[in-house]
């Protein structure tokens, strides 16, 4: 799994801190990407937990349309959680931020 994470080229595991993965680019585009990753193979409530710790550790500067994006992407949802409505909601956010 590591390996595959790893392939996507937005992530790289911190060989300091075991079990955790940091961003290479600190863009708004790999942010959305590396938690449709991750949600896509650890479920929504850790990477809820992952992708709070990648924002914590790399600060990225958002305009209020962002911030409004990325507040709504992470809120709780009721279980069960509908992962593929939520990455479909991932991708089209890549897409709009990305021009698509």
């Amino acid at each position: 799994m590591v390996e595959w994470v790893l392939e996507r080229g937005d992530l790289e595991w911190d060989k300091d801190r075991e079990r955790r993965f940091v961003m290479k680019e600190k863009t708004l585009s790999n942010v959305i990407r590396s938690f449709a990753i991750l949600l896509s193979i650890a479920g929504q409530w850790s990477t809820i937990a992952s992708y709070s710790t990648l924002i914590a550790e790399h600060p990225i500067p958002l305009n209020p349309l962002e911030e409004k994006t990325i507040h709504t992407m992470i809120q709780p949802r009721p279980p069960p959680a509908n992962l593929a409505a939520d990455f479909e909601l991932y991708q089209c956010v890549e897409a709009f931020y990305n021009g698509v």
